[in-house]
């Protein structure tokens, strides 16, 4: 009996059949692997992005404090970071290099705070923390340096970490309040906080570090 085209046809597909399957197959994964790299790339470019203009709000946030705060700021994380040669680079003479020594002496006391940031900062445990931190603002606002709240907040950031911010006010108003701050200096210090009293705080990291300046 002859061979019909359905016969035919048949015959084609038992043979090349399973290659074509598995050619739209492959051809499938290759297409969804495609998808997910392109899926992938999409969210690395927004990371990216959203990273690029973190860092470009925050070193424009920088720009703006007085010369005299930026040059405390990134000397602060200089000692913080225990760089040995901080002394060296920021010192302009015999009373900067004192006051630097005695930054890097009270600075030791970093290490528990961040011990007690990493462990949570509980209702319960603020009476454990707050006393430390105010003792630490205590010395940086002292300096003259740091003429507000924006300049000290920024620095406790990077400092502290993000998880700091909502204790910040608290240990700027005890500091600015205390009996030894000249009035007019309180009156800055104060008038400087606007709405941080009752702002919701982010978690995010800070993203741009100026210590990454060349000085």
């Amino acid at each position: 009996m002859p061979a019909t085209p359905r016969h035919i046809g048949n015959q084609v597909w038992l043979g090349f059949g399973p290659y074509v399957l598995a050619c739209v197959i492959s051809a499938l994964s290759l297409y969804s692997a495609w998808g997910s790299l392109v899926w992938r790339g999409a969210m690395t470019n927004q990371t990216t992005l959203t990273r690029g203009v973190s860092i470009f709000g925050e070193s424009q946030e920088f720009a703006g404090y007085s010369i005299e705060s930026q040059r405390y700021i990134r000397r602060s994380i200089d000692v913080a970071r225990g760089d040995g040669q901080a002394i060296e680079r920021w010192s302009d003479g015999p009373q900067e290099r004192d006051a630097i020594r005695a930054q890097a002496h009270i600075y030791r006391s970093l290490v528990p705070l961040r011990m007690k940031v990493e462990e949570g900062l509980s209702k319960g445990r603020h009476s454990e923390f707050l006393p430390l931190l105010i003792e630490l603002s205590a010395f940086d606002l002292d300096s003259g340096d740091l003429d507000g709240f924006p300049p000290y907040r920024f620095l406790y950031e990077r400092l502290l970490g993000s998880r700091v911010r909502p204790w910040l006010p608290s240990a700027f108003c005890a500091v600015a309040v205390m009996p030894h701050m000249k009035p007019m200096r309180r009156i800055s210090l104060l008038s400087s906080l606007g709405e941080a009293i009752v702002a919701s705080w982010s978690e995010q990291e800070p993203t741009f570090h100026p210590e990454q300046i060349e000085a």
